[in-house]
């Protein structure tokens, strides 16, 4: 098992451990700590090593020494517990000594961690199986990677420590997969590891606090990989999104399932109704099916989340509601999906080639539940970061947004509005976004100039201590100039603000914001 190691050497004798002196710990941390005893001697069977804790560790085990072979080596796994009473920055410390080799004094710095930070991410969502030898390196890409940043209560990072990742597939990892560090210069393997009826791989930060490694599909393995990353006594386990390897799609077109049956598929054109934004999809019944089997959707640029799961194999058939705007406008675009088994095996269906040409409302959907915030609109005379100095410019819903409204874009930067959404450090919270979370302000204009529906991307920003963070997106005056009202009634135009939060393809609405829009000068033109 490739570890990174602190090294005591006398002469030709040595103590390694396998977290290395002036580490990170985790406060209330449970880690185990591989020592190797090194000698050019034959090392005798009675060999002890001595494990004395000076501060702030409590040795729940040490196993008894395993001679190598050769009986020049000799290796113990220590159980350790950071206490939970070191105060953050406080040193943690212990000394291992062992007859004949030496001692070795190694000291950690105690850390409380940001629990909330920790995300575990994959890069990819799927990998067809590889039919040849997947070895790692010589510009291999055929690999996953997975990282998640340490980072403790004031934003710093947790270096060079030990974390647990957990798969579901347990000892068929090591048959199925091959997991080396990520690291092109140094992609040395990881092998899983049994302790205590659980078996696990142990990965570990950087020093910026990074954990990172890779997983490569060893030949003709399909599987579906769910891993998890733990600081076991402290952290609730962080699911990364599953990855699903999948074989390759059979040639003969006789293996293939059924097209998905699409009931807004008029001809060959995909079109919307009403303020509907998700159209259904039906699966027909094919054999074998389970409960468990996973569906895959895929447009011509990939994987389509959130990926579905069947439920109840005795229906006759399956019905799943997905999002219009997953195909581009007025495009030619490509769709289908993948049964995935839990035991590895996949099965293709058939393609449905569409065009999506829209159609429909452009206001908000009376689809959705809405549990979050409104956004908040200022005018152009506020200005960030919209403390409560800005209250004065909120536009409230249903007044409306004219030339008065925007015109300070001379005088700010050429934006008409600032559209603030609030986060929260709350896990709790049913009404806020969380810190780190993505997410998609939407806005829409209808009038008689200009038609808009733009999505605007933005990650919910992490503030230190704080129990909130202000996030604000700007709207250039561009965008909103010369919306006119409409000339058979008069009345002006309408323009709507909402977000969502995007988890694995799953959507969280926002209330939305409605109000009149009239940006045309008297005269025409932009005074």
């Amino acid at each position: 098992m490739s570890k990174i190691t602190e090294l005591f050497s006398d002469f030709n004798n040595q103590i390694t451990v396998s977290v290395k002196d002036k580490s990170d710990v985790v406060i209330g941390q449970n880690f185990l700590l591989d020592i190797t005893l090194q000698s050019n001697n034959t090392l005798p069977e009675s060999i002890k090593i001595n494990f004395d804790i000076q501060y702030g560790l409590t040795l729940n085990s040490i196993s008894t020494p395993s001679l190598s072979p050769d009986k020049k080596n000799a290796t113990a796994i220590v159980d350790l517990t950071v206490n939970n009473n070191l105060s953050p920055d406080k040193i943690a410390s212990y000394t291992v000594s062992a007859t004949g080799i030496g001692s070795l004094n190694v000291s950690y710095t105690a850390k409380k961690i940001n629990e909330p930070t920790i995300k575990f991410q994959a890069n990819k969502l799927y990998l067809t199986t590889p039919m040849e030898d997947n070895t790692p390196g010589d510009g291999n890409n055929n690999y996953i990677i997975y990282r998640a940043i340490l980072n403790d209560y004031r934003g710093q990072p947790i270096a060079n420590t030990p974390v647990t990742i957990l798969s579901k597939i347990d000892k068929e990892i090591d048959k199925k997969f091959t997991v080396t560090k990520d690291d092109d210069n140094d992609l040395g393997i990881i092998k899983s590891e049994f302790y205590h009826n659980l078996i696990f791989i142990t990965a570990y930060s950087d020093s910026k606090g990074e954990v990172s490694f890779r997983v490569y599909p060893n030949k003709g393995t399909a599987a579906v990989l769910e891993l998890e990353l733990s600081i076991m006594g402290v952290s609730e386990n962080n699911k990364a999104l599953t990855v699903y390897i999948i074989l390759p799609r059979p040639t003969d077109s006789y293996e293939w399932l059924p097209a998905p049956d699409i009931a807004d598929l008029h001809g060959n054109k995909l079109i919307a109704s009403g303020s509907r934004q998700t159209f259904n999809v039906i699966i027909n019944k094919y054999s074998p099916m389970s409960d468990t089997d996973s569906v895959i959707f895929f447009n011509q640029y990939g994987v389509v989340l959130p990926v579905e799961v069947i439920g109840d194999a005795t229906k006759p058939d399956h019905s799943f509601q997905l999002y219009y705007d997953m195909f581009p406008l007025y495009q030619q675009s490509q769709f289908y999906y993948v049964i995935a088994h839990t035991s590895g095996d996949s099965m293709y269906s058939s393609v449905v080639d569409l065009t999506y040409t829209g159609g429909g409302d452009n206001q908000p959907s009376d689809e959705f539940s809405r549990p979050l915030d409104p956004p908040v609109i200022y005018s152009s005379l506020a200005r960030p970061p919209l403390d409560a100095s800005d209250d004065e410019y909120i536009i409230q819903e249903y007044d409306i947004v004219n030339l008065d409204t925007i015109d300070d874009y001379r005088n700010n930067g050429g934006i008409d509005l600032f559209i603030k959404i609030v986060g929260t450090s709350d896990l709790n919270s049913e009404t806020k976004p969380k810190f780190g979370d993505k997410v998609f302000l939407v806005m829409y204009v209808n009038s008689s100039s200009k038609i808009i529906n733009k999505s605007m991307p933005v990650t919910i920003k992490t503030v230190v201590g704080e129990n909130t963070s202000t996030n604000i997106i700007p709207i250039p005056h561009e965008m909103l100039v010369d919306i006119a009202s409409y000339s058979d009634t008069g009345y002006p135009g309408v323009i709507y603000f909402e977000y969502y939060i995007d988890s694995e393809g799953i959507r969280t609405y926002s209330k939305d914001w409605q109000s009149q829009i009239s940006t045309v000068s008297p005269g025409g033109g932009d005074n």
